[in-house]
């Protein structure tokens, strides 16, 4: 046999291990589309943001409305930091914050 050649009984085992891995992910996304919550505290807590319209997705905390201003702040921090280890105090920061 050479290198790189398939038994057929090989090639039915992995299209049926594809088929399984396949029909349980389906299985799995559809569970969680259901909206069925779990008993107890982990529920209630998603009950709770449902209910309060919540969005506690990670998403939601990576959104900073303000970015513009803490990257000017950021800038104007290099910059006295740069000035410090190079004595150099004629350094000046220019951010355009008009892209918003």
């Amino acid at each position: 046999m050479v290198k790189g050649d398939t038994v057929p009984g090989n090639r039915t085992i992995a299209w049926a291990k594809f088929g399984l891995g396949l029909m349980a992910l389906t299985l799995l996304v559809g569970f969680f589309a259901s909206g069925w919550t779990p008993p107890g505290v982990c529920g209630e807590v998603l009950r709770h943001n449902r209910a309060c319209d919540i969005d506690a997705s990670p998403f939601f905390y990576g959104d900073v409305e303000n970015m513009d201003a803490y990257e000017y702040g950021v800038a104007e921090l290099r910059a006295a930091a740069r000035d410090t280890v190079s004595g150099d105090k004629g350094i000046s920061v220019e951010v355009d914050t008009s892209a918003n």
